[in-house]
C-alpha cells in the first residue's frame, strides 16, 4: 500500500491510498495557520492604485500598476502588466500592522502563500504613502508609491 499528498493547499489537500489497482482519496480539511479575511475598515487604507518600480529597473521602465481593492472580505491586489503570473491576483495576508505575506489567488481559492516575499506599508500622517517588496535575506525587490 502505498499513500501520497496531492492538491495541497493551505486548507486543505486530498490523501491519496493506493493498493494494486484500487485507489481510495480522502479530501482533509485543515484549519489556516492564517486568516486572509480582513474587515473592511481594516483595509480602507490599503486601497486605490500604487505605480511599482523594481529595484535597479531603469527610469525608462514604464513602472507596474498594483491595485488594492476590498473584496469578499480579502484585501486583493490585482498587478498590471503582470510581472510573473503568480501574481496575477494575489491576496494580502497580515502578519503584523502594515506588514503582509503575498498569496496566490485561482479560481477563488488561495494556492500558495509565498512566505517568502512580504509587502512592508509606510504610513504619514495616517495614510498609506509607498509600500515596499521584501524577499528573503531583506533584499528590497521594489518600491511602490501612491498614485
Amino acid at each position: 500500500m502505498t499513500a501520497s499528498f496531492q492538491d495541497v493547499r493551505p486548507d486543505e489537500g486530498t490523501l491519496l491510498l493506493r493498493w494494486g489497482t484500487m485507489q481510495l482519496p480522502f479530501t482533509l480539511d485543515v484549519e489556516p495557520k492564517h486568516t486572509l479575511t480582513l474587515s473592511e475598515a481594516d483595509a480602507k487604507p490599503f486601497l486605490g492604485a500604487s505605480a511599482f518600480r523594481w529595484t535597479g529597473a531603469p527610469d525608462s521602465v514604464t513602472p507596474s500598476k498594483v491595485s488594492l481593492a476590498y473584496e469578499n472580505g480579502m484585501l486583493m491586489g490585482h498587478w498590471a502588466p503582470v510581472p510573473f503570473p503568480d501574481v496575477a491576483n494575489i491576496v494580502l495576508v497580515r502578519i503584523t500592522d502594515d506588514w503582509f505575506m503575498v498569496g496566490n489567488m485561482q479560481n477563488g481559492k488561495l494556492v500558495d502563500l509565498m512566505d517568502e516575499w512580504v509587502f512592508e506599508f509606510a504610513r504619514k500622517d495616517g495614510r498609506i504613502t509607498k509600500f515596499e517588496a521584501w524577499s528573503d535575506g531583506d533584499h528590497l525587490d521594489g518600491t511602490a508609491t501612491r498614485e
